[in-house]
């Protein structure tokens, strides 16, 4: 009875084990510490905004939607809610450069109160911009007034990670904002990312193929439903520990890592 507690103990902790397994692939931690790509993106992450990031657009239905005092202090609180993510470092935007203009021309009172910003501050602002010749300002709001970006730098370089993150950006955005607004996240990461989470769920798709295929294979083989079931159980069961170890042991687990589990299933047939 203490071999089978034993292995019921263990059997139980690497279910558990299973449920925590976490697939993530991260591009820059599969190399080397002193790879020098590694290094040049830690020395921007440390010294600069990063090298992850989400765009996230946000459009108006007509043209010069953007001007509009009320709406911008949407956009800000949305700011704010993004910085509140765990994964954010930093939000920028035209906001920015709206509100720092706007406390340039109109200083605060004694208690620090600024006056509400209006429609003719924020076409007095663009105006300024626009003539001071800055190209960056085409990046973050269209000549029609309609569409314009917020950039959010990420401290985690996973490619689902970011992706989730945008994810968590479009909920509170379509929350703050509401339904007049259109709301979107991109850039290579997050697409790469939602391209990763599709990829996994085909993989572990083809895992639960591959084993009831096999399974149905052995059934036959044997004559015997209860014989292919229990024929199954001495590949299955070093892959469940494996599972379990990764799962309690590791952080996050490579998505490539799901392909030994498909291959090793794959073996069993000539077990």
């Amino acid at each position: 009875w203490v071999i089978v507690t034993t292995f019921g103990v263990l059997l139980a902790l690497t279910i558990v084990g299973v449920a925590r397994v976490e697939f993530e692939t991260d591009l820059i931690k599969r190399m080397a510490k002193d790879n020098p790509i590694r290094v040049d993106s830690r020395y921007f992450s440390e010294h600069f905004d990063g090298t992850n990031y989400v765009d996230i657009f946000v459009e108006t239905p007509e043209a010069n939607g953007l001007i509009n005092p009320e709406l911008l202090l949407r956009i800000s609180a949305f700011q704010k809610t993004l910085l509140s993510l765990s994964e954010v470092d930093k939000v920028m935007s035209i906001g920015d450069l709206f509100n720092q203009m706007h406390r340039l021309f109109n200083p605060g009172d004694a208690k620090g109160n600024f006056q509400p910003m209006t429609k003719e501050d924020i076409s007095k602002y663009l105006m300024m911009f626009r003539m001071s010749g800055n190209d960056e300002l085409k990046s973050m709001i269209d000549a029609d007034n309609r569409t314009m970006r917020l950039r959010a730098c990420l401290n985690n370089s996973g490619f689902v990670a970011v992706h989730r993150a945008s994810q968590k950006a479009l909920e509170a955005g379509q929350a703050i904002l509401g339904d007049k607004v259109q709301i979107e996240a991109t850039g290579i990461m997050a697409l790469l990312g939602e391209w990763l989470e599709e990829f996994i769920d085909g993989q572990k798709r083809g895992f639960i193929f591959a084993f009831i295929t096999i399974l149905i294979m052995m059934s036959i083989a044997l004559r015997s439903i209860t014989g292919g079931l229990w024929s199954m159980l001495p590949n299955m069961i070093p892959l469940l520990f494996l599972g379990g170890y990764v799962g309690w042991f590791w952080d996050t687990v490579d998505s490539d890592v799901i392909m030994v589990a498909i291959v090793a299933i794959g073996i069993s047939v000539d077990d």
